[in-house]
């Protein structure tokens, strides 16, 4: 009996080993961090787009983020996120192999933007102050200033400040109709 069960045991077990195994990964992965060219911390919240296929993702808290099921060929990962330079790299993905894809992303310096291409006194007589908003969109600190070359506008206030990132400030604009 013991030997019948050993026979058995060995049977089975070349059985197993003999088997052709088909267990081949057959898709790749991408994985990566994101993080701040000048400052080298981790940046949460990038759009992370390949191509092709059309998937995208976010970076988590950390910074990361992950592509799993791939079939091999090679890819283009674009990176996107407010305020910053995108980005974007080729990596070509093999069958059953985990490629990294780590990005630093830069800053767009100061930006400003306005809310008005131009501000229309009209024919209306009585109006004689309009205003527009400005924007840093920018990550620095932004100084500004206005300079008025026309000598219908009597007063634009404030005419010059300071912007932190993402702070909207609202400019002023007095004309004198009588100089039009």
């Amino acid at each position: 009996m013991y030997m019948k069960r050993l026979i058995y045991f060995i049977v089975i077990t070349l059985f197993i080993c003999s088997c052709d195994k088909n267990d081949k990964d057959t898709s790749g992965s991408i994985y990566g961090i994101v993080s701040d060219k000048s400052t080298n911390e981790l940046v949460a919240g990038v759009n992370v787009s390949l191509a092709p296929g059309g998937k995208s993702t976010v970076t988590g808290t950390d910074g990361s983020y992950n592509f799993l099921d791939l079939e091999s060929g090679v890819y283009t990962i674009l990176i996107t996120k407010e305020s910053y330079n995108p980005e974007k790299k080729e990596i070509a993905v093999a069958d059953g192999k985990r490629m990294e894809g780590h990005f630093q992303i830069e800053r767009i310096p100061a930006i400003l933007t306005i809310d008005k291409e131009a501000l229309d006194f009209g024919e209306n007589t009585d109006l004689n102050t309009l205003s527009f908003s400005i924007v840093n969109r920018g990550y620095q600190t932004l100084k500004w200033s206005i300079e008025q070359n026309c000598s219908w506008v009597k007063e634009i206030k404030p005419a010059n400040g300071t912007l932190e990132h993402s702070i909207t400030e609202t400019v002023t604009v007095v004309i004198d109709r009588d100089k039009l």
